[in-house]
């Protein structure tokens, strides 16, 4: 397994994610009660850029461990 470094690569898989403007600042977010909902935090299309990346990155990793054999049933 290569965590956090991409195969044949030498950086970790974040340095490659400079593109997504992170946004920070006071936000309403929608899962807390309506009358304490603002956070300093990213913003929403950041939150949902980055959590879309880390399912591939995550699905890329099991592929990897399935390919290795790492996933067989029954084997606990």
């Amino acid at each position: 397994m290569c965590l956090p470094f991409q195969l044949g690569d030498n950086k970790p898989f974040w340095d490659k994610w400079y593109d997504v403007d992170l946004g920070h600042g006071f936000h309403e977010v929608g899962y807390l009660p309506a009358n304490d909902n603002v956070r300093y935090t990213i913003s929403e299309p950041a939150r949902i850029e980055i959590l879309k990346r880390l399912s591939a990155l995550n699905r890329q990793r099991w592929e990897e461990e399935e390919a290795a054999g790492l996933h067989k049933k029954g084997k606990k």
